[in-house]
């Protein structure tokens, strides 16, 4: 699965770090003082890093899925924009949900990239 035994370690710890950068930087900073935040830059960088771990790293897809939304999952009930306070800042768990699902899926693409570039070569 993985390339070798340190991508195997690396690639959750990198997913992880990734996750939580992209959730504090593209969800939790943009949110505070305003009642409208996008989700959409934070799918977007979930998706791009599930293909960056799949073309550096291999792996599992659900293992890198699910380590890119751990952090966003387990601080959302703490930070996650809350909005004008009508409770639709709950939208943000089944969001996270979402993103992950994609980058899961995004990583068979990059995985799939990296064995076309090695053919090629």
């Amino acid at each position: 699965m993985f390339r070798n035994r340190r991508a195997a370690m690396l690639g959750p710890a990198l997913c992880v770090v990734f996750g939580t950068a992209a959730w504090l930087l593209l969800a939790v900073a943009p949110g505070q003082g305003r009642s409208q935040v996008s989700a959409g830059p934070y799918i977007v960088a979930l998706v791009v890093c599930g293909a960056l771990v799949g073309v550096l790293l291999g792996g599992h897809p659900l293992v890198t899925g699910a380590a890119l939304a751990a952090p966003a999952l387990l601080t959302a009930g703490w930070l996650a924009p809350r909005g004008d306070d009508d409770g639709l800042w709950l939208l943000w768990f089944p969001t996270i949900a979402f993103a992950a699902a994609a980058a899961a899926g995004s990583h068979p693409v990059g995985v799939a990239a990296w064995r076309r570039f090695q053919a090629a070569r």
